[in-house]
């Protein structure tokens, strides 16, 4: 039979030495937690990392939480960290996701096609500054909104659009420069 223990109960347990009320825990939240991480980074095994990396600091972490009642909103806050946290890495490789996947109907040629676009935005990403590159990630690939980009990187919603303004427009030239190059040198585009 499950623990049906309150999470403040579950807590207090952990608090006292229970390492078994802390796994009832774990059980009762990670799903919520992981599919969190998943939205936002798009990649099933760095949502699992970020999962177990939240649920560890919320571990050691836990006669910090005051009101072991709300044990729920606070991992999950744990966990948002973590993950924009991951989300900022500058080794972390941008996510493909956000891009047109692979379509086992196309020909060679559109294949080859689509993951020569697919090269081209992740360049085009990787050339923009940190801060943009954050911006652009967390508003078109984790799916945030102006809003919430603005909280999580400290700027207000207008700064967050003119970034994002800002990037489309370096994005487009880029773009435009890689075929203009294409063309005078011969190779049709």
């Amino acid at each position: 039979m499950a623990d049906r223990r309150s999470d403040e109960q579950l807590v207090l347990a952990t608090l006292a030495g229970d390492r078994e009320a802390f796994g009832e825990l774990v059980a009762r939240h990670r799903d919520s937690v992981f599919a969190l991480a998943n939205r936002r980074l798009r990649d099933f095994h760095a949502a699992g990392d970020a999962t177990q990396e939240a649920f560890l600091k919320a571990y050691r972490s836990l006669a910090d939480l005051r009101d072991p009642a709300r044990f729920d909103a606070w991992v999950r806050r744990i966990a948002e960290r973590v993950v924009l946290s991951e989300a900022r890495r500058p080794q972390r490789e941008i996510p493909t996701d956000g891009l047109k996947p692979y379509d086992e109907r196309l020909t060679d040629a559109d294949f080859l096609e689509q993951v020569e676009l697919n090269k081209r935005v992740r360049e085009g990403l990787a050339a923009l500054s940190g801060p943009t590159r954050r911006a652009v990630l967390l508003y078109h690939i984790s799916g945030y909104s102006h809003a919430e980009v603005a909280d999580r990187l400290g700027l207000t919603p207008s700064a967050v659009k003119t970034r994002l303004s800002r990037a489309r427009r370096r994005l487009r030239k880029k773009r435009i420069a890689k075929v203009r190059r294409r063309t005078s040198t011969g190779v049709q585009r």
